[in-house]
């Protein structure tokens, strides 16, 4: 029996023809899991593979940078909800063009991740989310939103407006 090996392929190339033809010849290949182009887009992802096996091409982000952006929101690292809401938007940050499913596959991730429950993992989230949102969270989120937020956000609404955020300030946030 022969054994699968994993290669990762990095292509830098400056002409735009040739990169959209090596981008066209990739996702066609059947033996290619996954391609990601250079603004983190997923173009093709194998429906078997684990998110985690999909590497950021670019560069890692920066889990300092995340965790004290979290914390200028009020949000505490003693709440198990930081950690959870961190973890939930380096997932979605990885998964860029898939909308947050969040209880489809946000909360089932994150749970099997730190070995809980979905629920718990919502419910702690949200009570992080409370928290800053009393504690004055709501001008420093309505920087991060861009617009006017009338209401405490949803735990879907603050992991994709976070994860926007972080790709619109990509410098920052990553190696």
């Amino acid at each position: 029996m022969s054994k699968t090996k994993t290669y990762i392929l990095i292509v830098n190339l400056n002409d735009e023809q040739d990169a959209t033809d090596c981008m066209e010849s990739l996702i066609g290949n059947e033996y290619v899991s996954a391609v990601i182009s250079d603004d983190f887009k997923v173009v093709k992802k194998d429906s078997l593979l684990d998110p985690d096996a999909i590497p950021n091409v670019l560069g890692k982000i920066k889990s300092e940078e995340l965790s004290l952006f979290l914390r200028r929101l009020n949000l505490l690292p003693n709440h198990n909800g930081f950690h959870y809401l961190l973890t939930a938007i380096a997932y979605q940050l990885s998964n860029p063009d898939q909308p947050v499913y969040i209880t489809k596959s946000v909360y089932p991730y994150v749970a099997k991740k730190y070995n809980s429950t979905p629920s718990r993992i919502e419910r702690c989230m949200r009570t992080a989310i409370t928290h800053f949102w009393e504690s004055d969270g709501r001008a420093k989120f309505e920087t991060i939103a861009g617009f006017p937020v009338e209401r405490k956000p949803t735990n879907s609404e603050f992991i994709s407006l976070s994860a926007e955020y972080i790709r619109l300030h990509r410098d920052q946030f990553y190696k």
